[in-house]
């Protein structure tokens, strides 16, 4: 019944969700549930790839923001940082210290596999989401910047969609909801500041609907 609401709710709302958070720790690897087979209307996309943190660069600038430093891990390297120490397999996230946002490649695939094509891609927006809040001011990391990120990452998927001229299909809705399952806030570990795949999904379908704007309701991103 719960995949049934997410892809009707989904589908209609086109959403998606993105994992990061500041320590670089593990996510949630949930049992994946099985859904009927539809046919995606997004390109296929291995890894997060340049594209995706130049498509996050130019949508920065489209709207007169500014852009995060970029540091993508190939797949086995590890980088020590003032944050923490990240390796390709778990780095997602930004570090206030540098700036920077830390990508993946092993993490990448991970989030893409299972899932929908623009996984990777939409937490690279995520990340961007978290320099838009330091920028902001904000001095500490909970839910609400945590939704505040999945918010920013729904406002670039409709700019991207739009701007590419693709239709999501209930592939996609599936595939995002997915993508929630696997990153949700894992139940044996309360004091994650991420949230349910619901609250990552209305997060998501606020950025989708009101644009970079509505998401100063969870934090002040511009």
């Amino acid at each position: 019944m719960a995949v049934i609401i997410a892809v009707i709710i989904m589908t209609n709302i086109s959403v998606a969700t993105a994992y990061a958070d500041d320590t670089g720790s593990e996510v949630n690897a949930s049992q994946v549930t099985s859904v009927p087979t539809f046919t995606s209307a997004l390109p296929h996309q291995t890894g997060p790839a340049i594209w995706a943190q130049q498509s996050v660069d130019q949508f920065a600038t489209e709207m007169g923001l500014t852009q995060v430093h970029w540091v993508t891990l190939e797949s086995g390297q590890m980088m020590a940082t003032p944050c923490n120490v990240y390796s390709s397999r778990n780095a997602y996230v930004y570090c206030p210290s540098t700036d920077t946002a830390y990508i993946g490649l092993d993490q990448a695939d991970y989030f893409n596999e299972g899932t929908n094509p623009l996984a990777a891609a939409l937490l690279t927006a995520h990340e961007w989401g978290h320099h838009l809040q330091r920028i902001k001011g904000t001095k500490q990391f909970g839910q609400a910047n945590e939704d505040g990120a999945d918010c920013v990452g729904g406002a670039w998927l409709k700019w991207h969609t739009d701007r590419e001229g693709i239709q999501m299909t209930p592939a996609d809705a599936i595939g995002f909801y997915e993508l929630a399952v696997k990153i949700e806030r894992p139940v044996w570990m309360p004091n994650d500041p991420h949230g349910t795949r619901w609250d990552r999904s209305i997060a998501m379908s606020t950025g989708y609907f009101g644009g970079l704007a509505a998401c100063n309701r969870y934090s002040q991103v511009m």
